[in-house]
């Protein structure tokens, strides 16, 4: 956990670690030069390429917003094309790839390339806005903060849904989900599994 931690500052601060944690100084993305950005996450592609995600307007001075693509050594990638400067209204907070290349993107934006995308969307491999892919929230999730794709495809969320949990409107489906899985955990753990540490030894029985 703790190289986990490590890697994923260092690649987010801008930097890369060689080999044993010192500085790799071959490496320096263009980002550098921005000292205002605000990376939230980064994705090593299969390919070496690196997707680059947070806050931020533009790369080595050129308009670019909220996520970009570097070669394997900090240049940018230009096959990485959003189609539009501002093609995201707000910051990304996580990015997630699919096997196929396509690339999973989470955050605080209400649109993307024009479209209302609320906090979730999905780009194809070379940048370019996948208009198919919509998860249909009836308004911006407070804020979604992670994304991961499973071996069979889906998509699992994290971030702050209390509006699910409060069933408000738009948000039933998942809320009444949300509680069942919650009354399920709370009943697994909090009367099943004491009782059957009982049965099998492991605590004495009263």
């Amino acid at each position: 956990l703790l190289s986990l931690a490590v890697l994923t500052a260092v690649f987010v601060s801008g930097a890369r670690a060689a080999a044993y944690g010192e500085l790799d100084n071959a490496f320096q993305p263009s980002l550098i030069k921005d000292n205002q950005a605000i990376g939230n996450a980064v994705v090593v592609q299969p390919d070496g390429k690196l997707l680059y995600a947070g806050f931020f307007m533009a790369i080595d001075r050129k308009p670019q917003s909220f996520i970009a693509r570097f070669n394997a050594d900090g240049t940018i990638d230009p096959t990485f094309d959003t189609g539009n400067t501002f093609a995201f209204d707000a910051s990304i907070s996580a990015v997630a790839l699919q096997p196929d290349g396509r690339i999973i993107v989470a955050g605080n934006f209400d649109k993307v390339g024009g479209l209302t995308r609320y906090s979730v969307a999905r780009l194809n491999s070379d940048g370019s806005f996948d208009p198919s892919f919509n998860i249909a929230f009836p308004a911006r999730v407070n804020a979604v903060t992670s994304v991961a794709v499973q071996s069979d495809g889906k998509v699992l969320l994290g971030g702050n849904f209390m509006s699910a949990f409060t069933l408000s409107k738009g948000y039933a489906g998942i809320g009444i989900g949300a509680w069942l899985g919650t009354i399920m955990l709370l009943n697994v753990w909090g009367i099943i599994w004491p009782n059957q540490k009982k049965i099998l030894g492991i605590k004495p029985a009263t």
